[in-house]
């Protein structure tokens, strides 16, 4: 039977919308200010008057903090290509903060449902469901280490403010590699909470949506992202770690795009400065921790290896090769939370002609004498 679903918006659930769903907010939107400076240099001289680091601001607002209680939640499979939408259905409401535009039309494309305007039509019945009795918590935990730690863990410090006992509820993971899923069990999840249901149809008796999942946090992260590190930090405190390191080289050479093509002409220059050169895929999220926990100064390309400077110690360095192509902020931002000393190398990329067929952002070659007088300076600026 086909049945109409009207959006709604997480945030602004009411008494109106009926006892199917409440949300408890943790947290208003904050404004941020923080005093540090952000240091830039330009490989390529075309770069220097572009404004490419107008996106190292001072401030930034956070977003809200919340938690959603739904019942008898239907919830779909992540389409390919998309990375953060899925179908959520539940009495006559589908949530819009899983919806976009482009998600909405893959879905009516493929045949899931109809829409007009914003209303969408949906016949439940088509599609089988996995039941999951008593409380989850839709714990989607991406595929990407920097996500995992902006959008997920933050929401496991959330729920315990909630009072939520951890051995009661079962976290829903509908797609989760065996060193995310192991991890969660390293820090206190219970294995037998963990429910990997695979890409599917699933439907929550009652479910928990924490708000980090439902748009990018990585620009702008809360509070409980530090305190997710934090308590991290403490969780995987060893007598015995087998690392050191006071500076780290983050590696992409085996990355499948955004690649430094000449990287190991730099690795000399890096091991006589002090460097250890890691690449973080070698080694499981507990080992990285452990990598980084004692640094000091963090350098290498913009990528997920480098979301382990989260890690690193209070008021740590951090240098990223950023692509001029594909300017990102959410490493500065962690400098900022961290009171560090951030600086962005700019590098133009080569013509993608020259790289891999599914890059998007095309790989780039470094200048090592320009590339170390930048390192050297920034090493020492006051």
């Amino acid at each position: 039977m086909i049945n109409a679903y009207s959006p709604i918006d997480l945030r602004k659930i009411t008494l109106a919308h009926g006892g199917d769903a409440s949300v408890t907010k943790y947290s208003s939107s904050e404004k941020t200010d923080f005093s540090i400076k952000s240091f830039n240099f330009y490989q390529d001289s075309d770069l220097k008057f572009s404004g490419l680091e107008d996106i190292f601001t001072a401030g930034y607002s956070t977003p809200e903090v919340y938690l959603s209680f739904l019942k008898n939640c239907t919830i779909g499979p992540r389409l390919t290509g998309f990375t953060r939408y899925w179908p959520m259905f539940y009495d006559s409401f589908y949530v819009w903060n899983f919806m976009s535009s482009a998600a909405k039309q893959s879905y009516e494309k493929n045949g899931i449902f109809k829409k007009i305007n914003d209303t969408i039509y949906w016949d439940k019945d088509q599609f089988p469901s996995l039941k999951i009795p008593g409380l989850s918590v839709w714990f989607y935990p991406f595929g990407n280490l920097d996500h995992f730690l902006r959008e997920c863990l933050p929401a496991i410090i959330l729920l315990k403010e909630a009072g939520i006992d951890f051995s009661k509820i079962n976290f829903v993971c509908s797609e989760i590699s065996h060193n995310f899923s192991s991890f969660l069990i390293d820090i206190g999840i219970p294995a037998e909470s963990i429910i990997i249901t695979g890409n599917r149809w699933i439907e929550c008796e009652e479910i928990i949506i924490p708000c980090f999942g439902s748009f990018g946090h990585l620009h702008t992260p809360s509070k409980y992202y530090i305190k997710a590190l934090s308590e991290i930090l403490e969780r995987t405190k060893s007598n015995k770690s087998l690392f050191n390191y006071d500076k780290v080289y983050v590696s992409r050479r085996r990355a499948k795009m955004r690649r430094v093509l000449n990287e190991e002409t730099i690795y000399s220059g890096l091991e006589n400065r002090g460097f250890h050169i890691v690449d973080p895929g070698d080694y499981s999220i507990k080992d990285q921790i452990n990598i980084f926990r004692n640094t000091s100064c963090v350098v290498g390309p913009h990528g997920m290896g480098v979301a382990n400077y989260g890690f690193s110690l209070e008021g740590a360095l951090l240098m990223e090769i950023m692509q001029s192509n594909c300017p990102r902020v959410s490493y500065f931002r962690t400098a900022q939370l961290k009171s560090g000393k951030y600086s962005a190398y700019w590098v133009n990329p080569i013509p993608l002609k020259f790289c891999l067929e599914n890059d998007s952002f095309g790989d780039i070659l470094i200048d090592s004498k320009n590339f170390f007088a930048a390192l050297d300076e920034f090493q020492f600026i006051k």
